[in-house]
């Protein structure tokens, strides 16, 4: 019995490291870098906990871009 609660208390002390880990945007993104983008949102997805939609325009080239952007939660 003793066992089982230390193992409970365990696992509800990684709980919030676990939960930061899988949200960190830094550990995917390089937030340092700015981006400007101007254009046409031509897809949205509303999903728990993020929401993600394609912006279509044109590149510092004059060449048609789709960029796929995703925000935080």
């Amino acid at each position: 019995m003793a066992l089982n609660i230390r193992l409970a208390v365990f696992l509800l002390a990684i709980a919030p490291a676990a939960a930061l880990g899988h949200h960190s945007v830094s550990a995917i993104f390089d937030t340092a870098a700015v981006v400007e983008a101007a254009g046409e949102i031509t897809d949205l997805s509303w999903r728990n906990p993020h929401v993600r939609f394609e912006l279509t325009g044109t590149d510092e080239t004059g060449a048609t871009r789709v960029w796929n952007v995703e925000m935080t939660s």
